[in-house]
Parts: C-alpha cells; structure tokens; sequence
C-alpha cells in the first residue's frame, strides 16, 4: 500500500513536470551556438538529434514493422525547454529538459489498439560546450502512461545517460556516441522488467546550406535476456524548408536473432523558434 501511495504521488509530479516542459517559453535555441551573430539567425538542419540544442517543438511519425505480422505507430510529440548558465571554463554550460508524449496504435494478433503510449520525460546537464566539442550527462524516466497494455511495458523505468559530441569543422554537423540504460524500478506486477543498454553512435552530416545526412548504428544489450545483443542501422537525410520548419525522413533496420522486427521508417517535423 504504502509503494502504491509513493507510486501514484510520483506519477502525479512527473506528470506535472512534463506539462511544464512541454507548454515553457522557449528560452535559446542552442547552447552550443559560438558561430558569429551573422550565421546563427538560420536554423540547423538535424537539430532535433542534436543532444547539445533545445528543440522548440517537433513531432515525429514512426512506423514499425514487427514480427508475425504485428506493427506499432507512434505520433510522438516532442517539446525542449534550455536553461542556460553563462560562461564556463571557456565554454557555455546549462540545462536542457525534453518530453516526449506518444500517440500510438499498435495492432497485435488480431487486436489493434490506439491511445497514449508511455511518456518519456528527461533532465541533461551540460557542464561544458564550445565550437569543438561538448559533453552532456542526465537521466531520463519512463512513466507507465500507456491506456492499453499493448500500447506501453506497464514499467516505471529511469535511463541514465551520457553523450560525448565532436563538432565538424566549418559548421559541418556534429558526431556523437549516446551511452543509455534503461532499468525498471516499480509497476505493474505481471509485466516483465527492464533493463537494458543502449550504444548509438550517430553521425549527422551538413553536406550544403539546409541539407542534412544522417547515419547511426544502435546496439541493444539485454541484462534481463542472457546478455544478448541486437543492433540497428539508420540512415537519413532532411531539409530546412523555410526558417520555421524542417522536414526529415529515415529508415532504419534492425539486425539479430533477438531483434523486435524487420524495418522503421520515420518522418519528422520539426518546428522552429518564432522570431521575436
């Protein structure tokens, strides 16, 4: 009773927290940004999987292909919030904030089912930033928000993470490798637990003015399933439209006997800071 009372009393915070994350003012588009005053009024393209920039608002299509015929769609509605701290050994540092709401439908057997998937809510710090590189380290959780047991994994999880990235040269793109784990701590009772490690360096490449390419490689590493690895590799490519929206596409294919389907594709949109 007593790990219920503390369970519903969390999930009531974080819930109030992400609603805050999600409706802040936008407070700076980029903490990394040391470019001249004259070359940083355009937007980036690939912004959205830069882990050093807040994203004003995005929303992602993402459709996966899983086995036996199964699939899963998710809308997933992203928002930033960026608190900055000034100067720091040479370098900016701060916060950036994210939360991730997920429509999603997934159709299993011969069930489909369509509501609020789990929400993913998460705090990074970035104690340094400058032209070359920059370093960035939190946590994130996963709130037991889904409306059908198909829809979400019924698990409280928290994901610690850290992100070394490598700014190309001449405003090029970027390159990082994200380490994450996420591990269950509470939920429901009949559902399997969580705990598994993520590696996913990514390579985000600006060959000309509004263009951006993308490459990653993913590995998975189940504890909870004898250790196994599977992997996944991706590739993309996207364009600022104008100076309020992006648009991107990937594609993405997993590989391994433990993989959880054949193939994802994914549409992004990603919505600029408006002009003050």
């Amino acid at each position: 009773m007593l790990l219920a009372k503390i369970t519903r009393r969390l999930s009531a915070i974080v819930l109030a927290l992400a609603s805050l994350v999600l409706f802040l003012p936008y407070s700076n588009p980029a903490l990394a940004q040391t470019q001249p005053a004259s070359q940083s009024k355009e937007p980036e393209a690939g912004d959205d999987d830069n882990p050093t920039r807040a994203v004003f608002f995005s929303v992602r299509e993402e459709y996966r292909n899983l086995k036996d015929g199964a699939w899963n769609n998710r809308l997933v509605l992203r928002k930033d919030a960026l608190v900055l701290k000034g100067k720091k050994a040479g370098g900016r540092s701060g916060y950036l904030l994210r939360t991730d709401v997920p429509i999603t439908t997934t159709h299993l057997g011969s069930e489909t089912h369509t509501g609020l998937g789990d929400i993913y809510a998460q705090a990074l710090y970035i104690p340094y930033a400058n032209r070359k590189f920059a370093i960035v380290a939190g946590s994130g959780v996963v709130l037991p928000t889904a409306t059908h047991k198909t829809l979400g994994l019924g698990k409280w999880q928290l994901a610690p993470l850290v992100v070394p990235v490598w700014f190309l040269k001449r405003g090029k793109g970027f390159f990082y490798v994200k380490f994450q784990n996420y591990f269950s701590f509470a939920g429901v009772g009949d559902r399997p637990g969580v705990n598994a490690l993520f590696i996913n360096p990514t390579l985000n490449y600006i060959p000309k003015r509004r263009w951006a390419l993308q490459a990653d490689v993913e590995s998975r590493t189940n504890w909870k399933n004898g250790n196994r690895t599977d992997f996944r590799v991706g590739f993309g490519a996207g364009k600022v439209i104008t100076h309020r929206l992006f648009l991107g596409i990937k594609c993405e294919v997993p590989i391994g006997a433990t993989r959880p389907g054949d193939w994802t594709i994914k549409f992004v949109n990603i919505l600029y800071r408006p002009k003050s």
